[in-house]
């Protein structure tokens, strides 16, 4: 009896152990699965499962690490690898895996300088076909280890490396006839050792067999790339993509997009598994010219990138510098400037202009010890400390560019977008520093220091004059008064140190409006001032801004020198007018979609209650619907209590002037029906509720020719007959 009970306890354990062995023996089927679907997050998530209680475990850790390797997570997958070395069941497939992760941390690094490749990959290089070779003694028979010695050769480039691997390959291909990931290596490395008829033969072999191989279709496309049949390129490129799953090809097609992607497309790359499906539709809709087979845009791309990676190289992942970033973005600049002259004071630097669609851009480099960065301030290429000498140097930089295009319209915010996932891409058009014509003479350059030595200026009995230069705000519907102001100061308290007079002082501005109730501003800053020796008098630059109100502002502005007991007040009155009951109109932003926002859209493309989907450079596809929004301000209230405006919209052709009617308002989600058309513009009658709102047009253009257009929309208020008219440029295209 008590024997029965003995063999009925095991019986039960090993049911019990069958049980648990078939569940992770079904785990790990399930997770082999995944992997083989390159879906390794799940394969992860699934091979984790099985106990530490047999052999099965150190399968389903190699199946983890290998998933790993595949997500880039080096680091955890040698760790992962060193620590199943203690099994000591099939170390050969240990080693492959240690090799793997040399490999892959070798082609991270294939665009670093060649300096430090020689001191940290060669290394990783030579270890990872050490591992391999190591894993081929222990099993000769470990395909997975031969195929991968020889990708290691590939990338060696040696010429002896490459002769060994095509031999091993060979011989392999005759032994595994059907296994076309043989001879994609064998592809690879005729196509390394230069016989590219062969290679073009092989991958031709391959894509027969197996259409949707992806790595003979993107081989074949780079061959064409460098034949110069770009339209084979474009061929064989999107054909490779639908079946494209493998990570690291998928990495290396995201860096060579990721300067053109938009905010949009980059937060859906981060939130989801990319796979070829989303460069499909990446190169789907830039495709400029759907009838035609090639896709110019892609070919145009690629172009520009190898055109970067040569001429501009960097020590980045892309493989070119800051001068490459804005060339693969926006092409060949139309004029430029080079500073290469080394006196030991100013680094080599360059100056972009791009004029696109009639607006001006420019970009500044300068060459500093990592090589050329995108700069919005030119006095980083001064490397000599002595002030008078930079100023000198800094007015030279400037007089040398004055040959280029309106120098000055320069896109501060395009530093950001080095990184692209830095700025919204509408931003991009914002100028940051304005082309003050009336000043121009007197501040060379809005953002130069407050305190300015030796300040050129026409002479003027004034003691100041400010010049007005930016209106707006639209964010409170509240407007703002932006001034550059010009001092010449004379016989102050300058006290003498060196051989420099220096002083402090305190500006101060007081803003108040008289047709209402006190509203007072006061700007207070303090600033010091250098003043050569022995010079009766100088000049000081600064800007202020100050709010307005409605009616007669009144401003006081007081310079209060400080730098003794007695200390003297310059001060002067300035009156600005602004009147009220004025319509205000904001700016027109030009949009291929605008709807309801959602919770979950970008907020820094939501404004009232709406998405806005930026569009750079105002390049539109005639197929598509155009939409406007913009914002009206202060419309006067009928005795009835209504606000009614005629919002007007007309688009002329922006080379010859001539008006253009061919438009259809099709969407107008404010407008009360009483819509007329004319064979010159589209007006719109409309109610609303506020004395500010917002308005939605949508137009379809598909009928115009392609070209640059002025895009005007005019509001007139119904009840006070003000009128007030913003202006668009925009780029149509097929």
């Amino acid at each position: 009896m008590l024997r029965f009970k003995y063999f009925l306890s095991l019986l039960l354990f090993l049911n019990s152990a069958v049980s648990v062995f078939a569940a992770e023996w079904t785990n790990y089927e399930t997770a082999v699965q995944f992997f083989q679907r390159a879906e390794f997050d799940s394969t992860i998530r699934y091979a984790s499962r099985i106990d530490k209680s047999d052999s099965l475990y150190f399968y389903s850790r190699l199946l983890v690490g290998h998933a790993l390797l595949e997500m880039d997570e080096l680091s955890e997958a040698k760790e992962l690898f060193e620590s199943l070395l203690e099994f000591r069941l099939n170390r050969s497939y240990v080693y492959n895996g240690l090799g793997l992760y040399h490999l892959y941390k070798y082609q991270d690094s294939k665009f670093i300088t060649k300096f430090l490749k020689r001191i940290f990959s060669t290394d990783d290089l030579e270890k990872a076909v050490t591992l391999f070779e190591r894993a081929i003694r222990l099993d000769p028979d470990y395909l997975d280890a031969r195929l991968n010695k020889n990708r290691a050769l590939i990338i060696s480039a040696h010429s002896d490396s490459l002769i060994n691997a095509i031999t091993d390959l060979e011989l392999l291909s005759t032994a595994y006839p059907d296994n076309l990931e043989i001879k994609y290596y064998l592809g690879e490395a005729k196509l390394a050792i230069g016989n590219v008829q062969e290679a073009t033969y092989i991958f031709f072999d391959i894509i027969d067999k197996n259409p949707n191989y992806s790595g003979a279709q993107l081989s074949l496309a780079f061959i064409f790339f460098d034949q110069k049949e770009y339209n084979h390129f474009s061929e064989h490129y999107m054909k490779a993509l639908p079946g494209l799953y493998n990570p690291r090809r998928i990495k290396d097609l995201y860096q060579d997009i990721l300067d053109i992607m938009n905010s949009e497309e980059i937060r859906t790359a981060d939130s989801r598994r990319l796979t070829g499906q989303f460069f499909v539709e990446f190169w789907e809709k830039r495709d400029p010219l759907r009838i035609t087979p090639a896709n110019e845009r892609l070919i145009e791309h690629y172009k520009r990138l190898e055109y970067a990676r040569a001429n501009y190289p960097g020590s980045n992942q892309t493989g070119y510098d800051d001068r490459g970033h804005i060339y693969v973005k926006y092409g060949p600049p139309d004029d430029y400037y080079r500073f290469n002259t080394v006196d030991g004071f100013v680094l080599e630097n360059e100056s972009w202009v791009y004029n696109i669609a009639g607006e001006t851009y420019n970009f500044d480099f300068v060459n500093n010890q990592s090589g050329y960065i995108l700069t919005t301030d030119l006095s980083r290429a001064l490397v000599n400390p002595d002030y008078r000498l930079s100023f000198s140097k800094l007015q030279d930089l400037y007089n040398r560019r004055a040959h280029l295009s309106n120098y000055y319209a320069t896109v501060s915010r395009e530093l950001a977008s080095v990184d692209p996932r830095g700025t919204p891409d509408y931003l991009m058009e914002v100028s940051g520093v304005l082309n003050l014509s009336s000043t121009r003479e007197k501040v060379k350059k809005e953002n130069l220091p407050v305190s300015v030595y030796e300040l050129e200026m026409e002479g003027t009995d004034l003691p100041f004059e400010f010049d007005v230069f930016k209106y707006y705000e639209p964010d409170s519907a509240r407007w703002f008064a932006d001034f550059i102001y010009v001092l010449k100061l004379e016989n102050l308290n300058m006290r003498f140190r060196d051989q420099y007079y220096k002083g402090k002082f305190q500006e101060k501005l007081i803003v108040w409006s008289t047709k209402q109730a006190a509203k007072n501003y006061t700007f207070e800053n303090t600033v010091e001032i250098i003043s050569e020796k022995n010079k009766s008098s100088d000049y000081f630059a600064g800007k202020l801004r100050s709010p307005l109100f409605f009616g007669e502002n009144q401003m006081h502005f007081q310079l209060e020198d400080r730098n003794s007991d007695r200390f003297r007040i310059i001060q002067n009155e300035i009156t600005a007018v602004y009147p009220e009951n004025r319509l205000v109109m904001s700016d027109i932003l030009l949009s291929t979609e605008i709807r309801p926002a959602q919770p979950s859209d970008n907020q820094l493309f939501s404004r009232n209650n709406f998405y806005i989907h930026p569009v750079p450079g105002r390049n539109f596809l005639k197929e598509k619907p155009l939409f406007s929004y913009f914002e009206i301000y202060y419309i006067a209230q009928a005795e009835n209590g209504t606000k009614r405006c005629l919002i007007e919209t007309k688009i002329k052709n922006y080379r010859t002037g001539r008006n253009l009617s061919s438009l259809l308002d099709i969407i107008n989600p404010f407008s009360d029906g009483k819509t007329s058309k004319s064979a010159v513009s589209i007006i719109n009658e409309m109610e609303f509720s506020e004395s500010f709102e917002p308005v939605v047009l949508a137009f379809d253009v598909s009928q115009l020719e392609a070209g640059i257009y002025e895009f005007i929309i005019r509001v007139t208020d119904q009840r006070s007959g003000q009128s007030v008219d913003t202006k668009k440029l925009l780029y149509l295209s097929y």
